[in-house]
């Protein structure tokens, strides 16, 4: 919420927010070449889920 504030804040309008939930794991060049595509993308959707990190994609216009 309080990045939202700032874009507007900054005179943008805001389209979208959303959170993002899945995250390349550390050594994901070597994990990728490895697994097949969709166990690659089950990977990286646990590491967003027991991940503590945050991401938001914010789309917005001026």
């Amino acid at each position: 919420m309080t990045l939202g504030n700032l874009f507007k804040a900054a005179g943008f309008y805001i389209l979208s927010v959303e959170k993002r939930e899945t995250f390349w794991p550390t050594g994901y060049e070597v994990i990728r070449k490895e697994v097949s595509t969709e166990l690659f993308t089950e990977i990286c959707r646990l590491e967003g889920v027991t991940s503590e990190k945050g991401n938001l994609i914010i789309i917005a216009e001026k």
